[in-house]
């Protein structure tokens, strides 16, 4: 699981710092712009440390809950047969995230101003790399699952990751940027927003 985990982190730590040209993402501009007029530059540098390091410490202790307990508590920590399930999902979900990334990448490094990605994985989604985290997380929670009898208890780990991604810091501060381009207001409706669905299955966004 610490294995697991590990090619997580360096895979999308590389990824955020190829990507990174200099440019603060957009999502922390806004936070920056809205609490320096809420309380000048010592409002900016408060509610930073705490809105943003802060909070992330304490949700990554409640996410890695299921893992960190599997570690510490499991008395067999042998792989079993009962294990595959759990690791087949964490490697779905994962090759998901690392395909829908790089297709985006590749599509902004030459990408048009005013388009949208919608081939590759993006035909089925419109944030299939959010739904690959999300995925991958329920995968190390069937681990924790099938290795303790306990395991179960913690399914709040990766659910909080889900709704997090779902309905607060994924894809809602995405969609609000995207909403007054034509091209993506035309995509909201043929592509499922979250779980990939066949667009011609998809009459409406939900």
């Amino acid at each position: 699981m610490f294995a697991l985990v590990l090619i997580w982190g360096v895979r999308l730590s590389l990824h955020i710092g190829l990507r990174h040209t200099g440019v603060e993402d957009f999502r922390y501009q806004d936070m920056r712009r809205r609490w320096s007029q809420q309380g000048g530059q010592a409002w900016v540098y408060l509610m930073g440390y705490l809105k943003v390091f802060i909070l992330q410490a304490a949700f990554s202790i409640i996410i890695n809950a299921a893992t960190l307990f599997v570690i510490l508590h499991a008395k067999n920590q042998s792989i079993s047969i009962m294990d595959i399930p759990g690791v087949a999902l964490f490697t779905i979900g994962f090759l998901t995230e690392v395909i829908a990334d790089y297709q985006l990448q590749r599509f902004r490094d030459n990408k048009q101003p005013g388009t949208i990605l919608t081939t590759g994985l993006w035909r089925y989604s419109r944030h299939p790399n959010y739904f690959g985290e999300a995925l991958l997380w329920w995968g190390l929670y069937l681990l924790s699952v099938t290795t303790h009898p306990s395991g179960c208890l913690y399914f709040f780990s990766p659910l909080i990751i889900t709704l997090l991604l779902r309905y607060v810091s994924g894809v809602p501060l995405l969609e609000k940027h995207f909403k007054n381009n034509p091209a993506f207001q035309e995509y909201m409706k043929q592509t499922s927003i979250f779980i990939p669905s066949f667009p011609k299955l998809v009459k409406k966004a939900h």
